[in-house]
């Protein structure tokens, strides 16, 4: 036995579910638990697929030479500055919308990141020393790093100067982690 169907009841206006639906989800609460687990673990997918699982695509393919493999100062650094992205999370507890997120804050986030992270790149090593292959393979794992840590960090705000500045914060904090911990091996 099934019911059936709620009808529309002749000349009402048509039902927007998608409006209904992103109403309903703007204005659910999130526990300060639930996004601390959702950060680290979307921050821990980012980490597997940009510093694992693409690495160790590119290695019997020959692509992304020592800027891609050079784990030592990359791995502690992002795990770091991940773990105090998570720590801020629990405790600033900001406020997200589950639905209806404007796609600018996320564009803005990984805008932020992917420039940081060009700018710093180039700055320590030059895209000019590098082959070809070595220089798309860097860049494209960049940009698909950038995309995830910006869908995750945009979601913090619907402001775009404030979400450029938390893709552009991460890297920015990666970065110094790395040199720090370049500093202390040698």
């Amino acid at each position: 036995h099934t019911a059936a169907a709620p009808t529309q009841a002749e000349g009402s206006p048509p039902i927007d579910v998608e409006r209904v639906l992103n109403e309903t989800r703007a204005s659910m609460p999130v526990a300060t638990e639930t996004l601390v687990k959702a950060s680290a673990a979307w921050l821990g997918l980012t980490f597997l697929i940009c510093y694992l699982l693409v690495p160790a695509i590119f290695i019997p393919l020959n692509l992304g030479g020592v800027g891609i493999f050079n784990f030592w100062p990359q791995f502690p650094a992002f795990l770091l500055v991940s773990a105090l992205v998570v720590a801020a999370v629990g405790v600033d507890r900001p406020q997200i919308k589950l639905g209806g997120l404007s796609r600018d804050p996320v564009l803005a986030a990984t805008l932020g990141s992917f420039v940081a992270w060009g700018f710093l790149q180039e700055t320590l090593w030059s895209f000019s020393q590098m082959g070809m292959g070595e220089m798309l393979a860097l860049v494209g794992l960049n940009i698909g790093q950038s995309v995830l840590l910006g869908s995750m960090l945009a979601s913090f705000t619907d402001r775009v100067d404030r979400a450029f500045s938390y893709g552009a914060g991460f890297q920015l904090a990666t970065f110094v982690v790395s040199l720090f911990i370049l500093g202390m091996s040698l």
